[in-house]
């Protein structure tokens, strides 16, 4: 096995990746520093929600982020000529990780995968084709085959997970994706089938069929082309159905590494209109292509870390004995995409500690509308920015404040219910074990009750009830 991963193969189908993966990136750095998305989702909101152990950092000042954009535009351009690309592979993939893990209300499934992609895109050798580096340093046209599989592996690993997350009731169901649906009725090609329940049914099951089946098909020469152009239709779809950003251009690149790896040559060769030749290694490469000693060691000894932690991060939910879509524990870097749909009513007070009297804290002079919506969903960072209200108000001067939440969730067309204790202060230093209500209503409720209408239906606030003393808003 380990001769066969370490046999030279031609190099050009991961420089593919390389030439593809950094062009999309260069597009979406250029569309956030062109359209000042920058200022508005890391500047323009007063608390932003890193993730555990990054708060320590923090924004750049001034316009540090602005620049910081630039610089991972520049190494992104390094990377897509090869140029210093070691140097510019690198700079890119600590830029991006940084601005990936500063909010999480800005998280993607495929930020992840681009984080993990350039990662790899460091530690792979995808720069001895397609470079100014190859030209420079008049390096070997070939890769290790351990290579090819390291991309393949994360590639597949994505569709298999994301099949593996679909394996549940409610997916199977169909109200996830009802609820997703909704919204298309106006869609020029689904439209008027968009809420039929064959046509809702007929997307969960082939979603997650698709999911579980295509890396599979890649993988077999006899289906690699069928599978590979069910993949495109699938991403297309997506492309065209759903605001998913990059993600679907992204996989439609990076999942031709399933291909033989000369395959770019032949496309040359075909187009050339040239009898197609086997890509041989250069004479001055042998065969094989190991590597020894201490570098050696660390790098086989990150290739495994990476595989079992890819492997082991999905699956780590199903070590709780909960609904992981209502209470979000682990959602994140598991390959969870369009599990659930949820509707939120929430509403902060705070509590002063000495009167007894509380008011309503207005989420929408510190949050943009984008952190409202993903924070809502999420009793974590409904937790922390609880502490970011009093950490405001100890700043203010104002001391000895609780805060409390008032949140009614709907989970796939569930009854709405309470999703946190709402007599709990958020803010203190430890909650109580059960401080996120346990999910009680059953799947199959088909609740599409405006969220507006719902406390007319019966669902009191029982912290205005109790606390309010009067209609002071802050």
């Amino acid at each position: 096995m380990l001769k066969y991963l370490s046999e030279s193969v031609d190099g050009k189908s991961v420089a593919f990746i390389r030439v593809a993966f950094a062009a999309v990136m260069i597009y979406w750095l250029a569309e956030h520093i062109v359209y000042d998305k920058i200022s508005y989702n890391y500047y323009q909101p007063s608390y932003l929600f890193p993730y555990f152990g990054w708060d320590w950092f923090g924004r750049w000042p001034g316009r540090g982020l602005h620049w910081h954009f630039v610089i991972t535009l520049l190494a992104a351009t390094g990377m897509l000529v090869g140029a210093f690309y070691r140097f510019s592979s690198a700079i890119f993939a600590a830029c991006f990780v940084y601005i990936f893990l500063l909010d999480k209300t800005t998280y993607q499934n495929h930020y992840y995968f681009v984080s993990l992609m350039a990662v790899l895109l460091v530690v792979c050798p995808v720069h001895r084709c397609w470079s100014f580096d190859s030209l420079r340093l008049k390096l070997p046209q070939t890769v290790p085959r351990w290579v090819v599989w390291l991309f393949r592996f994360q590639i597949g690993l994505v569709y298999f997970f994301g099949g593996v997350a679909k394996m549940n009731t409610d997916w199977l169901s169909g109200f996830p994706m009802q609820h997703v649906l909704a919204g298309k009725q106006d869609h020029f090609l689904i439209g008027t089938v968009c809420q039929e329940q064959w046509f809702v049914h007929f997307f969960c099951w082939s979603g997650m069929l698709f999911d579980l089946l295509i890396a599979p098909m890649l993988l077999f020469p006899k289906t690699r082309r069928l599978g590979y152009l069910l993949a495109m239709t699938f991403h297309l779809t997506n492309a065209t159905l759903f605001r998913i950003g990059i993600f679907p251009w992204v996989m439609i690149f990076v999942t031709t590494i399933f291909f033989a790896p000369d395959w770019p040559q032949k496309v040359i060769t075909f187009l050339r209109r040239e009898n197609s030749e086997p890509c041989e290694p250069p004479a001055r490469i042998s065969a094989t292509e190991k590597v020894s000693g201490l570098r050696g060691m660390l790098l086989y000894s990150f290739v495994t870390a990476f595989v079992l932690l890819q492997v082991l991060l999905p699956l780590r939910h199903f070590a709780y004995a909960e609904n992981t879509s209502w209470t979000e524990r682990n959602h994140h870097f598991s390959w969870h995409m369009k599990l659930r749909g949820k509707r939120t009513l929430i509403r902060y007070y705070v509590i002063d500690k000495v009167s007894g009297r509380g008011r309503h804290f207005n989420m929408r002079g510190h949050l943009k509308l984008h952190q409202l919506k993903r924070m809502s969903l999420d009793p974590y960072m409904i937790r922390d920015f609880a502490r970011f209200i009093k950490s405001y108000h100890e700043f203010k001067g104002i001391n000895d404040v609780a805060v409390q939440a008032f949140v009614m969730c709907s989970l796939n067309g569930r009854t709405p219910q309470l999703m946190i204790d709402p007599s709990v202060d958020l803010a203190a230093d430890e909650l109580p074990e059960d401080w996120i209500m346990p999910l009680k209503e059953k799947i199959g409720g088909g609740w599409y009750a405006p969220v507006e209408s719902w406390e007319q239906l019966g669902m009191e606030d029982p912290i205005l009830k109790s606390f309010m003393a009067d209609g002071e808003s802050e």
